[in-house]
């Protein structure tokens, strides 16, 4: 019985049409035939290109993620350099009118002494606090500036990886093409191999 089933399995004459029947899977030498081995290898292939593309997606759902995160950071960071200039400006105009109610209460005080306020060192000392009352303002402004600027710096950086993650994206039918052609070649080197030695 064992005989007759492996007489069977090699295509041996001794069944009839033991050899045409399994001719097609097994070949003479009891190898696995070539048509055999290339179906395999193309199912195989259609599992790779259905796995190429489920990857190909999953990157690119990430890709989306990220650029979107990037670019929400370089909104964050462009508020707060507009923030950042409304506080400077802010603080410029409070230094401003500080200084000029200063100026004021010189005033005030030179006159009640009976002082020409608008002559002399008492119009100096109004100067020199105008002066130095403007270049307060003028430092809020620019440390503001500054600030602004790091900011803005930072929202470019942001806004530029999220470019770069927005282009990092695949197409899934491009991975798939890409996955179906190397696994093409693969299996035409295989049957070119198997046939030449057959």
């Amino acid at each position: 019985m064992c005989e007759a089933v492996s007489t069977l399995l090699v295509g041996s004459a001794a069944v009839p049409g033991g050899a045409a029947a399994t001719s097609g899977i097994i070949g003479s030498a009891g190898l696995v035939s070539p048509i055999f081995t290339v179906g395999a290898s193309l199912a195989g292939l259609g599992l790779s290109a259905v796995g190429a593309a489920q990857e190909a997606d999953s990157k690119n759902a990430a890709a989306d993620a990220q650029s979107k995160i990037a670019a929400n950071n370089a909104k964050i960071a462009e508020n707060e350099a507009r923030y950042a200039e409304g506080v400077a400006d802010r603080n410029a105009q409070v230094k401003r009118r500080q200084t000029a109610q200063l100026i004021g209460t010189q005033r005030a005080a030179m006159g009640a002494s009976g002082a020409v306020v608008d002559q002399g060192s008492f119009m100096d000392i109004t100067l020199d606090t105008a002066q130095q009352g403007d270049l307060d303002a003028l430092a809020l402004l620019e440390e503001g500036d500054r600030a602004a600027w790091r900011a803005r710096g930072n929202a470019d950086n942001f806004s530029a990886q999220s470019d770069v993650y927005a282009k990092s994206k695949t197409s899934p039918l491009a991975s798939v093409t890409g996955s179906l052609l190397q696994g093409a070649g693969q299996i035409g080197s295989n049957w070119y191999r198997m046939t030449k030695k057959s």
